[in-house]
């Protein structure tokens, strides 16, 4: 066998390296860097139950997922040549548990869309978040009912 990338160097026993793609948007606007941690934000269209999947019943949700997550690398492993900028990244490369490597999947393949959220450095708190839905939108900024239904 081969001695394997540096990269498999780099990640401790029992975490793996799993890429994801990334845009200006979500990705933080290009402030991320190899050594961040970041919160996962994802959205979905769901159906309501009893509802077809034709119909009109349809709502959006997003809700925090995955939380203190590791950036390893920002960006391809493949650099630049010396002397020639960086294009602007499009993957990540987080450090993950194997179960949270699932997770990353199942949300890359299945989600409207996941935005990730930089944290403060030396901030590892995991908080419960409330999922949110135009029900909470529509409460917690008083639209009086006006949103409902869309």
């Amino acid at each position: 066998k081969g001695t394997g990338s540096d990269a498999s160097y780099i990640a401790p026993k029992g975490k793996v390296a799993v890429a994801f793609p990334i845009s200006l948007i979500s990705g933080v606007a290009g402030a991320l860097r190899d050594g961040d941690t970041v919160d996962l934000m994802a959205s979905y269209d769901i159906v309501a139950t009893g509802a077809s999947a034709t119909g009109g019943a349809k709502k959006s949700v997003t809700q925090m997922t995955l939380q203190d997550v590791e950036i390893l690398k920002v960006g391809s492993w493949v650099t630049a040549a010396s002397g020639e900028a960086q294009p602007q990244a499009n993957v990540i490369t987080f450090l993950v548990n194997r179960q949270d490597a699932l997770v990353l999947k199942f949300l890359r393949e299945t989600s409207t869309s996941v935005d990730l959220a930089l944290r403060a450095a030396g901030d590892h708190e995991v908080v419960t978040s409330e999922p949110v839905i135009i029900d909470y939108i529509d409460g917690r900024f008083n639209f009086n009912g006006l949103l409902r239904g869309k």
